[in-house]
């Protein structure tokens, strides 16, 4: 592997990782796969690949971006640089053991290090949880 010194806020050994949380296994191949095509049509970015697994591909200079089921637990330990909740309206509610807030709570945690963007994305579902409570909280309003 090519363990490059970073530069910046990470460690060495540390590495950046780009996440996106999917419900499914099935789900996460699917977009892990649709990021592969538009890295390997890239020439700069292809460039730039050390490995690709089935849930991770690895980058020159410590980063990669990875897939991972949706539970919160699979996200400790990660320094994030940016972190993707899909579906989000599909995930478990608060009276579950794998509450869609603790999943966004432990991925803020993550991204503190690199200060990356938080993206929760969904189609529509249900009238509760953590997707509906942000869209409650911040549709229509002015920033």
């Amino acid at each position: 592997k090519n363990y490059q010194k970073p530069e910046g806020p990470l460690h060495p050994g540390q590495w950046a990782t780009a996440a996106c949380t999917c419900p499914s296994r099935k789900q996460a191949k699917e977009w892990l796969s649709a990021c592969l095509g538009i890295i390997e049509n890239s020439r700069l970015l292809a460039s730039e690949v050390t490995s690709a697994t089935d849930d991770t591909i690895e980058f020159k200079h410590c980063s990669r971006l990875t897939v991972l089921s949706s539970n919160f637990r699979t996200l400790r330990s990660y320094t994030l640089c940016s972190l993707v909740i899909d579906e989000a309206a599909f995930l478990m509610d608060d009276a579950s053991a794998n509450p869609d807030v603790e999943i966004y709570r432990t991925g803020r945690a993550g991204l503190a290090t690199l200060k990356g963007p938080l993206i929760v994305t969904s189609s529509h579902h249900r009238k509760t949880g953590l997707m509906y409570d942000k869209y409650t909280q911040y549709y229509g309003k002015v920033a």
